[in-house]
């Protein structure tokens, strides 16, 4: 993808036979409904973490735009036709025939939100995350951004991505300052697609902010969500609560014990065995950054050891079995 990304997308026309309450805040004959009461929230990726959660919202009251680049994806939904296993096609047509939800591949659709969530994918490149998404949904986000609005990140990324990558994009873009003028969060995903008993909606949800007031209102937003959301102190923090929750304790290596981050409510383990060695083997290569390895020499009392298989070097003895 080029830097044009979400934000470099041609102008898709807005279909004339948009609903007086419009998803998103589109622009109709009129301008802006008057009459829009529901806070405008949009979901940018409309994957197997996104499509849920516009799902959810709709199905709370709020009026969802999903944004995704992916064309085919777009005339899929439209259409009322899902491809997430989580969401059958019924309740896909429901939220479309509600007219409190729309997708689309042109963020110039969108004329303002309440509440952004990023849910774009992280994929990895040579055991390193590609974050070109997270940052041209960013970029795209900042120039919508208005006084009070609220950016969520839920991707999978390094621990200071929301603070040092995300809110500089966000305050360069906007000319607002982060958690002064408008509030930034994250909170990790922690969806397991095909999973009957763990659902988006039972599932607790880990939720951080930029600083207190950030966190209460991703707080706010995600309590009409979810059943239960578990506040966390910082960003970070809330990257290694759910780094610990994949990764046996021993299997840390993030820089921090993994004693430092305290149990919180709602800690359990996500899917089957396979998926957390999966998820826990990913959650690694994301949080160890990529770093010089220093070969140890070898102690000087500890003898060299022999080289060739099967025959004991000068001064060395094959042990008796």
């Amino acid at each position: 993808m080029n830097r044009a990304g979400y934000a470099g997308r041609d102008i898709l026309s807005a279909p004339a036979d948009l609903p007086e309450s419009s998803a998103g805040g589109y622009v109709t004959a009129e301008g802006v409904d008057p009459n829009m009461s529901a806070q405008q929230v949009l979901i940018v990726g409309q994957g197997y973490v996104g499509l849920p959660l516009a799902m959810r919202a709709v199905a709370a009251g709020f009026d969802v735009t999903g944004l995704d680049l992916d064309e085919q994806k777009i005339k899929r939904l439209s259409a009322g036709e899902s491809y997430i296993e989580d969401i059958p096609n019924t309740r896909l047509r429901a939220a479309l025939d509600s007219g409190r939800y729309r997708a689309t591949a042109a963020i110039d659709e969108v004329l303002r939100f309440d509440v952004a969530v990023i849910s774009v994918p992280t994929p990895l490149k040579e055991g390193i995350p590609d974050l070109r998404f997270m940052e041209d949904a960013a970029h795209a986000l900042a120039p919508k951004l208005t006084n009070g609005s609220t950016v969520v990140l839920e991707s999978t990324t390094y621990r200071g991505t929301t603070d040092e990558l995300v809110a500089p994009i966000l305050e360069a873009g906007s000319g607002l300052t982060a958690g002064v003028d408008f509030h930034l969060g994250y909170s990790p995903e922690r969806i397991d697609p095909g999973n009957p008993t763990w659902t988006l909606e039972n599932t607790p949800k880990v939720v951080s902010g930029i600083n207190a007031a950030s966190l209460a209102k991703v707080k706010a937003f995600f309590d009409q969500i979810v059943d239960t959301t578990v506040p966390i102190s910082s960003t970070r923090e809330a990257k290694l609560q759910v780094a610990r929750e994949h990764v046996p304790p021993r299997q840390h290596r993030l820089g921090q014990r993994a004693g430092d981050v305290r149990q919180r409510p709602g800690h359990r383990r996500v899917g089957s065995h396979r998926r957390r060695r999966q998820q826990a083997l990913r959650l690694h290569e994301v949080h160890a950054r990529p770093r010089p390895r220093r070969r140890r020499p070898l102690p000087a009392c500890r003898p060299e050891l022999p080289v060739v298989a099967g025959q004991a070097q000068p001064g060395h003895e094959l042990p008796v079995r």
